[in-house]
């Protein structure tokens, strides 16, 4: 079904089809649906606009995916911009596109999934982790945001997602299409490669200086000065604010002693020794209570507990070390027994206890009161904490001024000073992908270096940095990017003229070689024309390392592998071959001596595991040309200009 699909992607059967899925589809996080900005178009969808503040959201959200992706490595210089904006503008489209469908196919998403939904954003989790209505509240009313609009909006991208899934997950592979792929999957082929190395041809090239100038003139941005930016900025910081806040020592005092398990180290336990009288078929409740008052006057006699344990007990797990339990603490023993253990003063023996079991007695051996850390220790910590409570909710209140001030009074940040008493900072000269501190956050350097900023010359939008601090920030100082003299650069632009020289010079010579194969010249005897070159047998190899190959083939170049892979079978016993050059300026021809089919292997489960891919791929592409279809339908208008 889902392949007729693939085939026939226009046309009402393919909304009878999907129309009979459910899925979904989360293009954004939480982000998306709380954040505030200008109302400006980027696009038009079938009559519906995509707003600058719907794309200004969904461009920091995929900045914030790649930063996370990359971690330390994330630089925002490795990303065009203006790939990015297109990326972003038709992830839009898609979403609204499938939106629309949702809505035509009256697909919806039943009350309760989206409860779970709700309750599993951590924004509105407890300190506990549990899911707070209060904070449910209170998080929308701060972003300005009704109940009402953010479940309209969670529930169109819940069932987005349930869509999308319901496609891949749905889509199959019959076993014919499964045995070809696994047969490509797993050949494996005799391999090998003649390598000319560029560096052997580096004593044989002399760029001239005209190459050297045009060179320079062609590849003149490569040679620049980075462009540079400085800011001023405000910093709205909920542990600036709460700093300025006093709080009594008797209030510290009262939150330590009303929340003394938040600062437990270890819990009240008890260490004793019993014996269990059982109660059961053979010994009934009166019986067995005349027996344990009986084990307990003897005990008052002089008789050692633990010795009358080992003979009478009948709890298996203790009666050999005399009855001993070591030391527990509440909540693990059974609620009656553990009520008189917790209110026997040591040494003490306590009268019959009755539990599910049967009667105890129990002697109290020994005793650890609860340990809590001592006031001077959490001191410091409490008294943050308190001044925290008391500005939280004049912080958010203040972001959301802050937010309306930077829009509002987009040519200064004066008025921001002025009005919330923040001050206007000033920070170094930066690059786009290098600073330190504040200044190497992605979402500065974005900002700083965006066109609102740096073209426009306006206030940011306002950036959070963390849950509990927000950035506004606006040009101080541009200094473009300045191309450097010839002089600077000569000797660098010699040795990458060089370099590229002999990648050439290699890879003609590369070029006779093959043209001799080709014409039916041994591998032997051409190659006594080619005192560089170098053979290498690197054995049997697989389409990825691994397996039985030995080091040379693990170790063997990616695209070569890849190369010899896509090489036709050889024929009477000449290898197939073919030309590549390498990243590193080296020519290659690969070399496929012979090719043996792949085995399936026997594991049912890597089976099953191989199936299951291939189906899904094959559902990713039905879910694509579903998307292709709508799109191909759809009256849109893009308007977002490259420069924004």
């Amino acid at each position: 079904m889902l392949e007729f699909i693939r085939e026939r992607s226009k046309g009402i059967i393919v909304w009878v089809i999907v129309g009979l899925i459910i899925l979904t589809f989360a293009l954004f996080g939480l982000n998306s649906y709380l954040a505030g900005g200008t109302n400006r178009n980027v696009a038009t969808v079938n009559g519906v606009d995509i707003t600058q503040n719907e794309y200004q959201r969904a461009l920091q959200n995929y900045q914030h995916y790649l930063q996370r992706m990359m971690g330390k490595n994330y630089d925002p210089a490795m990303f065009d911009e203006k790939t990015m904006q297109h990326e972003v503008v038709n992830s839009l489209i898609s979403q609204e596109l499938t939106r629309q469908f949702l809505k035509d196919s009256k697909m919806g998403v039943a009350p309760q999934i989206l409860v779970n939904e709700i309750e599993g954003i951590q924004a509105f989790h407890d300190n506990r982790g549990k899911f707070s209505r209060e904070y449910y509240q209170l998080t929308l009313k701060q972003q300005g945001m009704t109940e009402a609009a953010f479940e309209n909006d969670l529930s169109h991208d819940v069932a987005s997602r349930y869509l999308r899934n319901g496609i891949i997950q749905t889509d199959f592979v019959t076993q014919q299409e499964f045995a070809q792929q696994q047969a490509l999957l797993l050949q494996q082929r005799e391999a090998g490669y003649i390598a000319f190395p560029s560096s052997a041809y580096l004593n044989s090239v002399t760029p001239t200086t005209q190459e050297i100038e045009n060179y320079y003139k062609l590849n003149s941005s490569r040679f620049s000065t980075p462009e540079l930016v400085s800011i001023d900025y405000v910093d709205m910081n909920l542990a600036d604010l709460a700093s300025k806040r006093s709080v009594s020592e008797q209030a510290i005092r009262e939150h330590y002693d009303a929340n003394q398990k938040q600062y437990m180290i270890s819990e009240a336990q008890r260490r004793a020794r019993h014996i269990l009288i059982k109660i059961d078929k053979d010994t009934d409740d009166s019986a067995a209570l005349s027996k344990i008052k009986v084990l307990r006057a003897r005990i008052l006699k002089g008789e050692s507990f633990a010795d009358v344990a080992k003979k009478e007990s009948q709890d298996p797990g203790s009666a050999k070390q005399g009855g001993d339990l070591g030391f527990f603490a509440k909540g693990v023993m059974d609620p009656a027994f553990e009520a008189v253990a917790f209110a026997l003063k040591k040494g003490e023996l306590s009268e019959p206890v009755k539990s599910r079991f049967g009667y105890h007695l129990i002697k109290l051996e020994d005793l650890q009161p609860e340990q809590v850390k001592p006031f001077k220790d959490v001191h410091d910590g409490i008294k943050k904490e308190l001044q925290m409570q008391q500005v939280e909710q004049e912080y958010y209140a203040n972001i959301e001024r802050l937010d309306n001030l930077a829009y509002n009074n987009s040519g200064s940040l004066q008025s921001i000073s002025d009005e919330l008493g923040l001050k206007i900072q000033q920070s170094p000269l930066f690059e786009r992908h290098s600073g330190s501190g504040l200044f190497a956050n992605p979402k500065i350097i974005s900002a700083a270096f965006g066109s609102d900023v740096l073209r426009d010359g306006r206030n940011s939008s306002l950036i959070d940095i963390s849950d509990t601090e927000s950035v506004v920030l606006r040009l101080h100082e541009h200094k473009p990017s300045v191309v450097r003299p010839l002089k600077e650069v000569e000797s660098r632009i010699v040795v990458e003229l060089k370099q590229q020289q002999a990648a050439r010079a290699a890879a003609v010579d590369a070029d006779k070689l093959m043209q001799m194969l080709t014409q039916g010249t041994s591998i032997d005897v051409a190659l006594k024309k080619f005192p560089i070159a170098k053979l290498v047998r690197v054995g049997l190899i697989g389409r990825t390392p691994g397996g039985k190959e030995h080091e040379t083939a693990r170790k063997l170049d990616p695209s070569i592998r890849g190369k010899i892979f896509s090489l036709a079978p050889p024929q009477q016993d000449r290898p197939s071959f073919g030309q590549l050059s390498l990243a590193n300026g080296d020519s290659v021809l690969a070399l496929a001596y012979s090719v043996n089919p792949g085995e399936s292997p026997k594991d049912t489960s890597q089976l099953a595991t191989a199936r299951k891919q291939l189906s899904e791929g094959n559902g990713t592409s039905s879910y694509a040309a579903l998307q292709d279809a709508l799109r191909e339908e759809a009256k849109i208008k893009v308007t977002l200009t490259t420069t924004e």
